[in-house]
């Protein structure tokens, strides 16, 4: 069989002719307006980027599987009784590592602290790991993180579970 230019548009036509006639759930013939309309609402309609809030893990440094591609080391204190390591599960922005120096608690338990900026990152991403040495005493914390998720400021004071001795995150002001 021989297929002229002249056929294989007749051919193409009729295939476009054919795709075109779908119907949509209405019964209605699709136009080019409800096409670029379907196009909108698939775009609408695919997954979200990630929103999730960042998370951040602390372990002891012993404990952290350090796979990062990048280490950042802090050392606060020369008595260095405490080695743990940071892990974001996403790109974080301005991190802080602080210095806590605690000022009062109110009535509801919430606790304010005096903050000392001791290390800062302009973004902390998955690949990274900060490892922070320094000196963990008594109940009330005093090493903390800040970080921006976002355009959320968040600030955590990192704390040593009465259980099990892991790390814990406590979100403060």
């Amino acid at each position: 069989m021989k297929i002229t230019a002249w056929s294989l548009s007749l051919l193409l036509a009729g295939s476009f002719v054919s795709c075109s006639n779908v119907s949509n759930n209405a019964g209605d013939t699709p136009t080019n307006d409800s096409a670029s309309e379907i196009a909108q609402n698939i775009e609408e309609t695919a997954a979200p980027e990630n929103t999730a809030p960042a998370q951040i893990t602390v372990e002891w440094t012993e404990k952290m599987n350090n796979d990062a591609m990048h280490n950042h080391d802090v050392i606060l204190s020369e008595n260095e009784s405490a080695k743990f390591s940071l892990k974001p599960d996403k790109t974080v922005t301005d991190f802080k590592v602080l210095a806590l120096q605690f000022v009062e608690a109110d009535e509801n338990g919430k606790v304010k602290f005096n903050q000392e900026e001791r290390f800062k990152l302009e973004s902390l991403s998955k690949e990274d790991i900060v490892n922070v040495r320094g000196e963990m005493f008594g109940t009330i914390p005093n090493i903390g993180i800040s970080y921006k998720d976002g355009n959320e400021l968040k600030t955590f004071a990192i704390t040593e579970s009465g259980k099990d001795g892991s790390l814990e995150l406590m979100e403060i002001e």
